[in-house]
């Protein structure tokens, strides 16, 4: 992976009014982690349905102001097609999270970060593509280092406000 690709990613996932996360499958929950985290720092995150009609309930409010960020794994599905399609019709960019060094239609998507699984035939394990969400997390909170910190800074006055009162869940 590329810093110049990461910092590019940085940027549009800190810029854009709402990132709609595409996470099929075993995916789903890079997402959950991604979502959770990146909300502290006040972005706009929203899931996608996973499959079938739904997603374009979604895809319908996707406009040049937001970007998708599509979990694409060892196999190009008829969902991310229609994101890529869709995009060229909507302007919004596509953030595209691969395990494959050649994907299918990776030119359509705007930045492309690959995370390494081992092989096809082997354990598929999310180190990877967790390290690479990791990163996103740290380059959008240092991106607004001092807003990031404030917004960290709330959510802990609120714990120790009504931490006592409320179940950890």
């Amino acid at each position: 992976m590329s810093d110049e690709a990461l910092q590019r990613a940085v940027e549009a996932l800190f810029t854009a009014r709402i990132v709609y996360v595409y996470s099929p499958g075993p995916c789903a929950g890079l997402a959950e982690l991604m979502i959770y985290r990146m909300a502290r720092f006040g972005l706009q995150l929203k899931k996608m349905a996973p499959s079938g009609h739904k997603l374009l309930e979604t895809l319908m409010h996707a406009d040049q102001q937001d970007v998708l960020l599509v979990f694409g794994f060892v196999q190009l599905l008829p969902e991310i097609e229609v994101i890529l399609d869709h995009a060229r019709e909507a302007n919004y960019q596509v953030i595209l999270i691969t395990d494959r060094l050649v994907y299918p239609r990776s030119q359509d998507a705007d930045i492309v970060l690959y995370a390494g699984r081992v092989e096809v035939w082997e354990f598929h394990s999310m180190v990877g593509p967790i390290y690479i969400i990791e990163n996103l997390i740290l380059g959008v909170g240092l991106a607004n280092r001092d807003g990031s910190l404030s917004k960290l800074d709330k959510l802990q006055q609120l714990r120790a406000q009504y931490g006592g009162k409320l179940p950890r869940s």
